[in-house]
């Protein structure tokens, strides 16, 4: 018999002819059944390598949950997916439902912001599906990506109103505000939402949801206020404080309290 057939059988099932060739084969000695490990991981002088090696089969098993198999597709495939998962929508939205005041924005106090936030998201998406292979980008950039798309999100209130000339414009004031105020939040609360799962979804590595780099949150904040700059043409700085501003700063509040929850519970456990 030789390797090949043994090799052949051996997976097939139970062969006492080729299990007796694997036991007196150097070249299929990792096949025998007295060895614990192969061959490559004897050199290891770790008291945990017979249990890796041994809960291998389980782990490899586990990868076909599709969160998984997401997190293993290529590094350019993982950023194409992402850029398709943040243009659909904003696409969708600009040719759907955009806006009504849309032409009569100037460049400079609409366009220039919004474009240097998709830049800044632009960032937070490379940053996030970074292969694990290159060097770790430090906490504090993740951070800051973060802390930048919040102030992105108020930069409407201290800048000028855009313009008065569309009626459009001119709604969500006095009895109005709430209402309209709350149905930008829920509506961009929701865009924040599938954009931090979308990058969650695709981020290398198993992480627990509050231990993920902020840059996963910086994308869902700036996909929201985009989604809001495309679609709703109210100005008044009331309306942009309340219904827009507050996305961002929600997320954070969120995030802080799930890691000081996870935090807490890590300490009990010790």
């Amino acid at each position: 018999m030789n390797c090949s057939e043994a090799r052949e059988r051996l997976l097939n099932g139970d062969d006492e002819e080729a299990w007796w060739h694997a036991r007196h084969c150097a070249a299929c000695a990792e096949l025998s059944p007295e060895r614990t490990l192969p061959p490559a991981m004897e050199v290891l002088d770790a008291p945990d390598a017979v249990a890796l090696w041994q809960g291998m089969p389980e782990a490899l098993a586990s990868e076909t949950h599709w969160r998984h198999r997401a997190r293993n597709l290529s590094t350019p495939f993982r950023y194409t997916l992402a850029a398709l998962g943040v243009l659909v929508p904003l696409l969708t939205v600009g040719f759907m439902s955009a806006r009504a005041d849309l032409a009569m924005l100037g460049p400079l106090p609409f366009w220039l912001p919004w474009t240097i936030a998709a830049c800044v998201m632009t960032v937070a998406g490379w940053a996030c599906l970074r292969p694990v292979q290159k060097r770790a980008l430090s906490p504090r950039f993740h951070d800051s990506l973060c802390f930048i798309a919040v102030l992105l999100g108020g930069f409407g209130i201290v800048l000028p109103e855009f313009q008065h000339a569309h009626p459009a414009s001119l709604h969500g004031v006095g009895a109005d505000l709430l209402p309209r105020a709350l149905g930008c939040f829920v509506w961009g609360s929701a865009s924040a939402v599938i954009g931090m799962a979308g990058a969650f979804a695709l981020l290398r590595g198993r992480r627990a949801l509050a231990s993920v780099p902020s840059s996963v949150w910086a994308v869902g904040i700036l996909l929201a206020q985009l989604m809001l700059a495309l679609h709703c043409p109210l100005v008044g700085h009331p309306h942009l404080a309340l219904g827009h501003a507050t996305i961002g700063v929600a997320a954070v509040a969120a995030v802080a309290i799930a890691r000081g929850w996870t935090h807490v519970r890590q300490a009990g456990g010790h």
